[in-house]
């Protein structure tokens, strides 16, 4: 009986101990959590790209090109007014944030004769400034044919962005 009585008190005292080093162990702390919201990313069409007035050479094929930087430069045709231009785009968002730009590869141009697939190409910072503002500019190659018929040619292209 009294070695029944000792065992008891032995685990009784084993128990209590065990839980004491238990929580002389354990620790804890607390954690936040939070979201920003920020303005959604916007693109404005500022100016249209335009290869202006072409006067075809009628015995070659030629080509017109407006870089992003929007140097223009010709072979075989001949430019004339209206000039030709490259477009922008006026981007708007979060400041200071990156955004991945994406232009279509190229836009055919339809109009009075055969079609023209012009080649796309643009630039941009990929970064909004301060403000929140960045400019997209794109530019292209135009194919002119040998005896391209007169009139207007168009064509639409897309252009977007996001974070």
């Amino acid at each position: 009986m009294r070695t029944s009585k000792i065992l008891k008190m032995a685990a009784a005292s084993l128990l209590i101990f065990g839980m004491m080093s238990t929580n002389a162990m354990a620790a804890s702390t607390t954690g936040q959590a939070s979201a920003e919201i920020v303005p959604n990313i916007s693109i404005t069409n500022t100016s249209n790209l335009s290869f202006g007035g072409i006067v075809p050479d009628g015995a070659a094929a030629g080509t017109v090109t407006i870089t992003p930087g929007g140097a223009v430069t010709s072979t075989v045709v001949a430019l004339i007014a209206p000039l030709a231009n490259r477009a922008e785009f006026a981007v708007a968002g979060d400041p200071g944030q990156t955004y991945a730009p994406t232009v279509d590869g190229t836009v055919n141009l339809t109009g009075n004769g055969d079609d023209m697939l012009v080649t796309l190409t643009f630039a941009s910072n990929s970064l909004l400034d301060g403000n929140g503002d960045d400019t997209i500019f794109v530019g292209g190659t135009l194919p002119v044919g040998i005896a391209q018929a007169t009139g207007t040619y168009s064509g639409t292209f897309n252009v977007t962005v996001n974070y």
